[in-house]
């Protein structure tokens, strides 16, 4: 920041969505608890390889570990489980009616299948499926190449939006199937919870406190689940959404007068206060004067150049940097290129730089200890740039070394 004081931090998109979920499922209890669950059925069959051959012979899918770093391995475990949950169901029956398990593996198996076949767990595995699901489609697309700020943006406030949607009929969606499922599977709808909660609440006029001014109400399981399981998770992973990516809409919606629909409704008046917000953060990068009637005008010009498919409403940063450049007009719009150029160049995520970082773990092991520091870094290159590795042909490679090598002198 010394270097450049006007260099924005933008914080990888990727690991915030991680971060997400993981503050928001340890605020509650009962999502926490369900996941711990889904692992503890994980760890009993992988524990043993006796007992995982008996799962594998019932699945299609082996059912995966939840790591504490990556957020979006619960999504795959609780995937794994939630679409083979009586397949996991008749591999428990399996073991504690056979002869061939110790007394600790039956067990174990009698206290998972009281897990599974309560209509709670059902239910919490069903609505962690529902929300893993949404957010590791979303982190996978955060994390492709070529993405910029505006991309991630939109699709996390899609993510947001499917949130807020799915917080006020998700509930409902996900109990009717799991009591649909636990009819066919013969698990009861009442199974796993406890009794119902008395509360007792006073009327307004605390001073009278007979006992015909105090109203006892009743909340059934099923609301108890709801409130202290389902609104606490979604109510945590809004807030978290909305925290955690703040700066980065921010950032967008400083530069978005620059093309789309912030080009082609913003007032001349707004596209003059938004260039002078700019400036005032990029002090030595624009010339205001001339950045205000490039911006005034710049709407027009693209109107003029812009391909017939493309709509001025749906183009994006990098539609108006190209026709600015492929029309060789970056001379007469030298500060809205700039702009974009800033703007492009803002990381979205840095995922693929620490796989980069990872596999240097991979590569130099014990059994390498001694390899030296050329070696390690070209071995990190082939495997990084695996892409180009594979293809290049390595009988081509091998002959072009052997003739730069050969010694043999023509006589």
């Amino acid at each position: 920041m010394d270097s450049y004081p006007n260099a924005l931090f933008i914080p990888c998109a990727a690991h915030s969505l991680n971060l997400v979920g993981v503050n928001a499922a340890e605020r509650v209890l009962a999502a926490k608890l369900a996941l711990g669950q889904i692992q503890n059925i994980f760890l009993y069959f992988h524990g043993s390889t006796s007992r995982w051959q008996v799962l594998e012979s019932k699945l299609s899918l082996m059912l995966k570990g939840q790591s504490s770093t990556r957020w979006s391995s619960r999504s795959d475990s609780v995937k794994a489980l939630s679409s083979q949950y009586w397949d996991v169901i008749e591999a428990l029956i399996e073991i504690t009616t056979s002869n061939t398990f110790n007394a600790e593996s039956i067990a174990g198996a009698e206290s998972l299948l009281a897990v599974m076949h309560s209509f709670k767990f059902l239910l919490s595995v069903n609505i962690w499926n529902e929300v893993l699901s949404k957010i590791e489609i979303c982190n996978q697309t955060l994390q492709k190449q070529n993405q910029n700020l505006e991309f991630a943006t939109k699709k996390l406030a899609a993510l947001l939006s499917w949130l807020k949607e799915f917080k006020e009929i998700g509930f409902i969606k996900c109990g009717d199937a799991a009591a649909i499922y636990a009819n066919e599977i013969g698990i009861d709808v009442n199974s796993g919870f406890e009794d119902k909660r008395r509360i007792r609440r006073s009327r307004k006029n605390r001073s009278d406190e007979t006992e015909d001014n105090i109203t006892t109400t009743y909340i059934s399981n099923i609301e108890k689940f709801e409130n202290e399981f389902f609104n606490q998770l979604m109510d945590n992973l809004i807030q978290e959404m909305d925290s955690r990516f703040a700066r980065m809409k921010s950032c967008c919606d400083d530069f978005q007068f620059l093309w789309g629909k912030g080009l082609e409704n913003f007032a001349e008046q707004e596209v003059e206060n938004h260039v002078k917000d700019l400036c005032s953060k990029y002090e030595n990068d624009f010339n205001q004067a001339k950045f205000v009637d490039e911006a005034k005008y710049i709407k027009h010009q693209v109107l003029t150049l812009l391909p017939q498919e493309i709509d001025l409403p749906n183009t994006g940063p990098l539609d108006i940097l190209r026709i600015i450049y492929k029309h060789d007009l970056q001379s007469c719009y030298s500060n809205i290129a700039t702009a974009l150029q800033i703007f492009l160049t803002l990381p979205v995520t840095v995922a693929s730089n620490e796989r980069a970082f990872s596999k240097l773990k991979l590569i130099k092991t014990y059994l390498r200890s001694s390899m030296a520091q050329d070696r390690l870094s070209n071995l990190a290159i082939l495997s990084i740039e695996y892409e180009i590795t594979n293809s290049i042909s390595f009988e081509e490679t091998i002959s072009a070394f052997a003739n730069a090598k050969c010694r043999k002198v023509v006589i």
